[in-house]
């Protein structure tokens, strides 16, 4: 749900950026669709969350605009067809068709039981690229350890080669 007066703050933002990991379906909501003054604007608010959210998630979301300040106002009038009408304007019944009808109860269920699934996913492919870093990290203080070793062998090689030339030196100086 995003607001006419400040759509797809930051925070919003951040929010679809997790979702993309979970693999879910998501629906776009503009509220506050009464502060604008006309359709070509919720058009153009709707086309500018539709492209923002596509470039984060990979995919274009259905938007529903919405005005839950008429929704309200239509609640509370007696007359059914002025009633009905101003129901329509606030874009609740798109949304209600999009919840009940479209997320049919088995979706509705499904999409419940995947959610879970969704975060363990996301959550085991975090773990995952961690220990794989972690690997990387090991990977690289073997390789530096034997590198370490093959030049302490090095080192003492020439000690050895240096102790028995100096040895041999001094055996001999003792021996004349």
């Amino acid at each position: 749900m995003t607001s006419a007066d400040r759509p797809f703050t930051e925070s919003e933002r951040a929010f679809i950026e997790r979702l993309r990991g979970w693999g879910k379906p998501v629906v776009a909501v503009l509220n506050k669709t009464d502060l604008l003054t006309g359709q070509e604007q919720i058009d153009t608010l709707s086309a500018f969350i539709r492209d923002n959210a596509r470039m984060l998630l990979g995919f274009e979301p259905q938007v529903i605009a919405v005005s839950a300040r008429l929704a309200m106002q239509a609640l509370e009038i007696q007359n059914k067809a002025t009633r009905e009408q101003l129901d329509g304007l606030s874009g609740f019944a798109a949304l209600r068709t999009y919840v009940f009808e479209t997320l049919d109860e088995t979706s509705r269920l499904r999409l419940k039981l995947e959610n879970p699934l969704g975060i363990a996913q996301s959550v085991l492919g975090r773990f995952r690229d961690a220990v794989s870093a972690r690997e990387n990290v090991l990977a690289q203080d073997a390789e530096t350890e034997a590198a370490l070793e093959r030049q302490v062998a090095a080192f003492r090689e020439d000690i050895l080669r240096d102790f028995g030339a100096r040895s041999a030196s001094v055996d001999t100086r003792f021996s004349r």
